[in-house]
């Protein structure tokens, strides 16, 4: 998982700053069994393009970069540039993991 949109006790948090949402879900998921995990992430732009370069092998497509200011916008597919993939800022945490199901991509 790389985001949670609805807490249990909290219900929705798509407004919250995403820094805030990503701290509950990992709340959430402390409990939780592999294979149900968080993506990892980073808001250091040298690790960031580490995964980039090394996990597409792996099956991983890119990285996702939010500002960790930002509320949830709902889903998107944008393209950027690979030079602005990822910025180093506390920000701009960036996670990678391997594509979601086509089931999650309505």
């Amino acid at each position: 998982m790389w985001d949670i949109l609805q807490h249990p006790t909290l219900g929705d948090v798509r407004p919250r700053p995403y820094v805030e949402r990503r701290a509950l879900m990992l709340d959430v998921l402390a409990d939780v069994p592999p294979p149900i995990q968080a993506v990892p992430a980073t808001d250091d732009y040298a690790t960031a393009m580490v995964w980039f370069e090394h996990l597409q092998k792996q099956g991983v497509e890119g990285v996702v970069v939010k500002p960790g200011r930002s509320a949830y916008q709902g889903y998107s597919k944008r393209r950027t540039p690979r030079s602005d993939s990822c910025r180093s800022s506390p920000t701009y945490p960036c996670t990678a993991g391997p594509p979601p199901p086509r089931c999650c991509l309505s």
